[in-house]
């Protein structure tokens, strides 16, 4: 058997299975993506992710806080909705996930506490005695450039569900990057149109979503 083509199966198989394990990323629209890290220690993913929108800082604004459809920006998101404040203007979220990596398969729950500062930022606290993580924070600074919206994510969060040794977290940071770039386009998607903001301006109640619908 000629060696240059066993060489050449084996690594179109495994190039393959690379697509399957890992997701296919698509293409941002007209947004600038400026740098995405995704790293992993001691059980805790961090995120920072920073990216330049052809879209206002007030439709990213108005897609972000429209809690009844978060599942318009991301794929894993089967059901949102708000839930009674703990005061002091905090909005306080729930979410149900399901994702899958290779053959494992999870759903998970998610309770947030939502906050907004002086300059439009909007900060996110996990609250743990109510979802299946441990700790998690997040931070979307949201900063107006005219028509354009430079937009920094920066996370962290500590899984509070079992994650098997084979899976490794290489591939669960492969598919975090992945979503979050599936999002970022979905968010500029959104933002852009002006029949989905004015169809879902209200982002309060509760809905249950389907897992396939976009903006």
């Amino acid at each position: 058997m000629d060696n240059r083509h066993t060489k050449s199966g084996w690594l179109t198989a495994l190039s393959l299975l690379l697509l399957l394990w890992l997701g296919h990323t698509g293409n941002l629209l007209a947004a600038e993506l400026i740098s995405l890290d995704v790293d992993h220690e001691s059980g805790i993913y961090t995120v920072r992710l920073t990216v330049e929108l052809d879209v206002t800082a007030e439709h990213v604004q108005q897609v972000l806080t429209n809690y009844r459809q978060l599942h318009s920006i991301n794929p894993s998101i089967t059901e949102s909705h708000t839930l009674p404040s703990p005061g002091n203007g905090i909005v306080r979220v729930f979410t149900r996930m399901e994702n899958c990596v290779l053959f494992f398969c999870v759903g998970f729950s998610r309770v947030e506490d939502i906050s907004r500062s002086a300059s439009g930022d909007l900060i996110a606290v996990i609250v743990p005695e109510q979802s299946d993580f441990e700790a998690g924070t997040a931070l979307w600074q949201i900063t107006e450039r005219g028509e354009h919206t430079l937009l920094v994510y920066e996370a962290s969060m500590q899984p509070g569900f079992f994650i098997p040794p084979v899976i490794g977290s290489y591939i669960v940071k492969n598919k975090i990057r992945n979503e979050l770039l599936t999002s970022i386009n979905r968010i500029e998607c959104c933002a852009s149109s002006e029949r989905w903001l004015s169809k879902h301006a209200s982002g309060t109640g509760s809905v249950r979503l389907r897992r396939s619908a976009s903006c």
